[in-house]
C-alpha cells in the first residue's frame, strides 16, 4: 500500500504457502525495505519492493520439514558481522537462524546455511536484543508457559541456551513477547502476554546471570494474543530507528485497516485499537523526521 495524498493504493503480493508471520528489514543492505516471512511449510521467504515493478521474490530457505510451522520471525545482527540475521521460531521446538550471504546463488545474494538450537516443543514468539548487557546478542523466545534465553557464542559461532523460566501455570500459554527497560532501572526486562489475560514481567539478575526470581503480574483482559512496543520518540518511528522512513511505512502498511488489534504492531498511533486514516495522518505529519 502507498499513500498518494488522497488515500491508500494497494499493491498486493502473495507471501507464498500459508504465511504465518513477517517482519520488515533491510536484509540485503541496499537501503530499501525487504519483507521476511515465515510459512506453514517450514520455509522462510524473502521479498522486496523496488518502487517500479512492485514486489519481487528473492527465494526462500527451508529451516524445517514441510509439516512444521514457522510461528514467528525476527531480524537483527546476532553474530556481529554487520549482515542481517533471521531467526525463525519453529512449531517443532527448535530455533533456526540464518543470515544474508552476498555469495549465495552464484553471487546474486541469498540465505546462508541454517544453524539450529534445539529447545522446547513449540516455540511461539522470538525477539532479538541485548538482555544481559554484555557484547553478545541475545535471543528471547516463548514456549508454552516458559520463556527462554539464548545467546550468541563466538567460539561455537552458534546460539547457546542460557536460561529459561516458567511465567504461567500448567495449561496457560504465553502469547507475545517484548524486550526493554520498562521500569527504568537500567536493567533489561522481558514482558510476555498470556492467554488468561495477564502480562508477566521478569528482568535480568546481574548477580546470578539468569532470569530474576521475582516476577511481576498484571491482569489487563481475558486473553492476550500478541504484544508490541509502543513507539517512543518520534511518532511514526515504528522500528525505533530515530527517523520516520519507508521501513516504518512498510510496517504500518502491514497493519492497515486492522481493528481490535491492541497496539497493532505499533501502528495504532492514536491509541484507538485500530489502524485508520487518523493514524496515517500522524505518520505523514512526521514523515522523514529525524533524517
Amino acid at each position: 500500500m502507498e499513500f498518494d495524498g488522497i488515500g491508500m493504493n494497494y499493491t498486493g503480493k502473495s507471501l507464498k504457502t500459508g504465511a504465518t508471520s513477517l517482519t520488515v528489514c533491510d536484509f540485503d543492505g541496499n537501503d530499501s525495505p525487504d519483507v521476511i516471512s515465515g510459512s506453514a511449510t517450514g520455509k522462510v521467504f524473502w521479498s522486496s519492493y523496488d518502487g517500479v515493478n512492485g514486489f519481487s521474490d528473492h527465494g526462500y530457505v527451508s529451516v524445517a520439514a514441510s509439516d512444521v510451522t514457522i510461528n514467528d520471525v525476527a531480524t537483527g545482527n546476532i553474530d556481529g558481522d554487520n549482515f542481517v540475521d533471521v531467526v525463525a521460531a519453529r512449531s517443532s521446538g527448535t530455533i533456526a537462524w540464518t543470515e544474508y550471504d552476498h555469495n549465495a546463488n552464484g553471487g546474486e545474494g541469498g540465505f546462508a546455511p541454517v544453524k539450529y538450537l534445539i529447545w522446547g516443543s513449540n516455540i511461539s514468539d522470538v525477539v532479538i536484543g541485548n538482555f544481559d548487557g554484555d557484547p553478545n546478542t541475545d535471543v528471547i523466545v516463548t514456549n508454552g508457559r516458559y520463556v527462554g534465553w539464548a545467546e550468541y557464542d563466538p567460539i561455537s559461532e552458534n546460539l547457546v541456551l542460557v536460561d529459561y523460566k516458567s511465567l504461567a501455570s500448567s495449561g496457560t500459554n504465553l502469547r507475545g513477547l517484548v524486550l526493554g527497560d520498562f521500569d527504568d532501572n537500567d536493567v533489561a526486562d522481558v514482558v510476555v502476554g498470556r492467554d488468561d489475560g495477564y502480562m508477566a514481567m521478569v528482568e535480568y539478575d546481574d548477580v546470578t546471570g539468569t532470569f530474576a526470581a521475582d516476577v511481576t503480574y498484571l491482569q489487563v483482559g481475558t486473553c492476550i494474543t500478541d504484544m508490541a512496543l509502543a513507539p517512543m520518540g518520534i511518532k511514526g518511528d515504528l522500528n525505533a530507528s530515530g527517523q520516520v522512513d519507508f521501513i516504518d511505512f512498510a510496517i504500518f502498511a502491514i497493519q492497515w485497516l486492522e481493528t481490535d488489534c491492541g497496539l497493532c504492531g505499533g501502528a495504532d498511533l492514536t491509541g484507538e485499537g485500530n489502524v485508520e486514516l487518523d493514524d496515517l495522518s500522524e505518520l505523514v505529519t512526521n514523515w522523514l523526521n529525524g533524517l
